[in-house]
């Protein structure tokens, strides 16, 4: 790592949630960063992917970028590559299928230029874990089923900083001089609240890196409107609900309706194991029903 590098910006799970990474975008540009560094899933959930992506490109033109794939941009390359396995409107791979239905070529060969894992000098990036793309760390105390994983990654990197995202959790876990950085996520914070979240890096005077949380305010009432008049509601009913849900409480909505549709779905069929996409869509409109989602 270069040694005039003194503030790095960490941005990751935008979920096509463009109108917050417009946000924090401009607040990374307020805080005169030295480089940008993304951790993947940038697309998927939210409408309008080509705006998000866009905004991607330009942000590498303005900012030194490195760019981290994440499961979302996986799940699209897997799908170029099997295309066999049908992706259908509804509400467990809409949102997918809206999404592949509008990248491009580029696009895809953009995801496939992005490692899952980085080293520099004194730090490593990824968005689940160095060695899986969806592994979940415990960075904010919340998921005790992934303590074991999280000291595991504490105990192995040989450098004193990992950097991850995935959880849509924002937080630090340290043992013996190492330290696991959860970025949080800029589209879909899952921190009780509608304020985005990203994290600076700073370099102090000795060279070490000083961690900064950021909570960004942003126009929640735009990404909202925005999904409305979309076709996303449509290809992803009950799902998008719960997403825009989410988004207007920092509560994971989206958790919430897949718990709730699998109890349906387990009461309905005892005898039945279903994969997610498999349950009937007329489960996962009740369980929607029964959250409240349609109010949105």
């Amino acid at each position: 790592m270069k040694n005039n590098i003194q503030t790095i910006g960490i941005i990751s799970d935008i979920h096509g949630n463009y109108v917050a990474l417009e946000a924090v975008l401009e607040y990374m540009s307020r805080q005169h960063v030295d480089q940008l560094y993304f951790l993947g899933d940038y697309i998927t959930d939210g409408p309008k992917p080509q705006r998000t992506l866009a905004l991607l490109r330009e942000a590498a033109q303005h900012f030194s970028a490195f760019f981290i794939r994440g499961n979302r941009e996986q799940y699209m390359l897997d799908h170029a590559k099997y295309p066999e396995q049908v992706w259908n409107p509804g509400p467990a791979q809409g949102s997918l299928l809206y999404t592949y239905q509008r990248l491009t070529a580029q696009d895809l060969a953009w995801f496939r230029s992005m490692p899952i894992c980085h080293s520099f000098e004194d730090m490593i990036l990824c968005h689940g874990s160095p060695s899986k793309i969806n592994e979940l760390l415990n960075v904010d105390g919340t998921n005790s089923a992934a303590d074991e994983v999280t000291l595991k990654w504490l105990h192995q990197i040989q450098k004193p900083l990992l950097i991850c995202g995935h959880t849509h959790r924002q937080g630090i876990s340290s043992r013996d001089g190492r330290t696991i950085l959860g970025a949080g996520s800029i589209g879909l914070p899952h921190n009780h609240d509608s304020l985005s979240r990203a994290a600076l890096l700073r370099q102090n005077r000795s060279g070490k890196w000083q961690t900064e949380l950021l909570s960004i305010p942003y126009d929640v009432d735009a990404i909202v409107e925005a999904y409305h008049h979309s076709e996303l509601m449509e290809m992803a009913p009950g799902w998008s609900h719960a997403n825009c849900r989410f988004l207007a409480t920092g509560h994971n909505y989206i958790l919430r309706l897949i718990k709730r549709t699998c109890l349906l779905a387990a009461a309905q069929y005892p005898k039945t194991d279903f994969a997610l996409p498999e349950i009937p869509t007329s489960l996962w409109l009740q369980a929607a029903e029964e959250l409240d989602l349609f109010s949105n």
